[in-house]
């Protein structure tokens, strides 16, 4: 099989990138004392082998990493970055590989406990007996959380395929085609930018597509999931998403799309209408839209996400919108904005109980939006990439599709 095979068309993972990622984890095992961690989950994987392969990834706290091939090694070898990338069979094939290749058996192993099923980690510690286990998921999650000026740049690529998909639907739009059609449309003209046609997301039991349309009363149904928008969706076995309820006039049509890069996501929502939205959808549109920039003024000023949460829905409740604002009912969402990356819901989480602010390096999506009862949603999403100029933290908008009606 010829290597060429394997070449892709977007720029792959740098070795230096690779290799500065992987120290900045290790420098974090040194302090808790770990010797050695398992990464299996598949965003990780691709941040620390540069490929997403069948197995898992040993990072040693001193050596050089190994990446355990299951299925595809010949692939792996060719694409990632890692000096070391060997197949493996089965999990009891892992100590004699490490002392292959000069590492001792670790004492502390760390894994990603929000990765790894309970069946897998017992099969684990059957085979590596007698080691310490400890949970390196939130060290992992830090780690990705502050974008290098490589991740930036597959982010900026990524709010390019979503721009090219919603900022056609001024011109898809008719009265009498259903949120599917509409949402294939926009799939279709991601799809020839690039978007693979899935999106990762780290939060357990979810699943997610490439987005949503969502008509007049359907954007008011709230989500399975941990997700502002929901929508009816096309059966009850996935019970969220666009349907095939006819988009009319008068009535916002909320459109809320993942764009994807090389791996990476950005995340965008617009509200449009055929005619002219009721007066309190309208109102609350603008709202929405003003909110969103009183909300990056506040985060440049480095207030802590917890104050910020507090600040915004005090400012829901002050509009008239306390019932309206981020769901309604059991089905109304905790947060305002998240970060994006390999996954959608990436690290921070703006919400009450992240006490950290906006940190340089950082990507996040602010989504306020408002739920009407008998009406629709209403609401703008954008992706924010957090900067440094001079002792000022400053954010760039960078997904550019307009956001008047």
């Amino acid at each position: 099989m010829g290597d060429k095979l394997f070449d892709m068309e977007v720029e792959p993972l740098p070795a230096l990138e690779l290799k500065s990622r992987i120290k900045m984890l290790q420098s974090e095992m040194s302090k808790r004392e770990i010797d050695g961690a398992l990464i299996s989950g598949l965003a990780n994987k691709y941040y620390f082998g540069g490929i997403v392969q069948q197995g898992m990834i040993y990072i040693d706290r001193e050596g050089e990493a190994v990446y355990l091939v299951r299925s595809g090694v010949e692939r792996a070898k060719y694409v990632s970055p890692l000096d070391n990338v060997v197949s493996f069979a089965r999990y009891s094939d892992i100590p004699r590989i490490l002392n292959d290749l000069g590492y001792a058996i670790p004492g502390k192993l760390g894994f990603e406990s929000d990765r790894v099923p309970v069946a897998v980690f017992e099969r684990l510690k059957k085979t590596l007996g007698g080691i310490d286990f400890c949970d390196i998921s939130e060290s992992v999650l830090f780690a990705r959380m502050i974008k290098s000026d490589y991740e930036v740049q597959q982010i900026r690529k990524a709010a390019r395929v979503v721009d090219a998909g919603i900022v056609k639907v001024p011109e898809m739009l008719r009265e009498g085609m259903t949120e599917l059609e509409l949402q294939a449309k926009i799939e279709y003209e991601m799809r020839l930018m690039g978007h693979p046609g899935g999106v990762r997301s780290h939060g357990w039991d979810q699943e997610f597509g490439v987005g949503a349309v969502l008509s007049g009363e359907n954007g008011v149904i709230g989500n399975y999931m941990a997700a502002v928008l929901g929508g009816k969706g096309l059966s009850n076995g996935m019970p969220a998403g666009p349907s095939t309820r006819k988009i009319k006039k008068n009535e916002p049509v909320i459109v809320d799309m993942v764009g994807c890069w090389n791996g990476y996501y950005a995340d965008m929502s617009r509200t449009f209408c055929m005619g002219e939205l009721p007066e309190v959808a309208l109102t609350g549109y603008q709202w929405c839209k003003d909110l969103q920039h009183d909300i990056v003024s506040q985060m440049a000023k480095g207030l802590p996400f917890s104050e910020l949460t507090e600040w915004i829905f005090n400012k829901a409740d002050e509009a008239g919108y306390g019932e309206n604002f981020m769901g309604i009912g059991d089905a109304k969402v905790s947060f305002v904005g998240h970060g994006v990356g390999l996954e959608l819901d990436d690290y921070p989480v703006v919400f009450r109980r992240w006490k950290g602010s906006a940190i340089p390096g950082q990507i996040i999506a602010m989504e306020p939006k408002l739920m009407f009862p008998g009406i629709g949603a209403v609401g703008v999403e954008n992706t924010w990439l957090v900067k440094e100029k001079a002792a000022d933290r400053k954010l760039e908008c960078i997904t550019n599709t307009g956001y008047e009606l």
